[in-house]
């Protein structure tokens, strides 16, 4: 994955806990990744203040795209200076597309596509129309 798409999908991530898939307690096991994703990121924002700002607010308003965006350049950013860096984020954000409860919640966008909506569908016996 290219270092924006890292930076992206890890934001998404640490934003929303996993996309949600982490809520409640049969799913504080699911990933346990998730620990390592935060503890790598807030030990290399550590002293940093405006990244830890950044990572605070995409956690505190998960759908708002702006935080969450503005994480992401953050870590894009960190992991420009620190190869090292990048290569454990893209190590956790690929661990965790292949979870099976947490992949769903890491969608991949290539070529700046621009979406509105993004359903994740598991499993699907018969018709989907939207």
């Amino acid at each position: 994955m290219d270092p924006v798409s890292v930076g992206s999908a890890a934001a998404v991530l640490l934003a929303t806990k996993g996309g949600g898939a982490l809520a409640g307690e049969g799913g504080k096991a699911a990933w346990v990744g998730l620990g390592r994703l935060v503890a790598l990121v807030r030990g290399k924002f550590a002293g940093d203040r405006p990244a830890g700002q950044a990572l605070e607010e995409a956690q505190a308003h998960p759908n708002d795209p702006v935080p969450v965006q503005r994480l992401a350049e953050t870590l894009v950013q960190h992991g420009d200076r620190d190869p090292g860096f990048l290569q454990a984020l893209a190590q956790l954000v690929e661990a965790a597309r292949r979870d099976p409860v947490v992949g769903p919640a890491v969608v991949q966008v290539n070529d700046y596509g621009s979406i509105g909506k993004v359903v994740a569908i598991g499993t699907v016996n018969g018709d989907v129309s939207f």
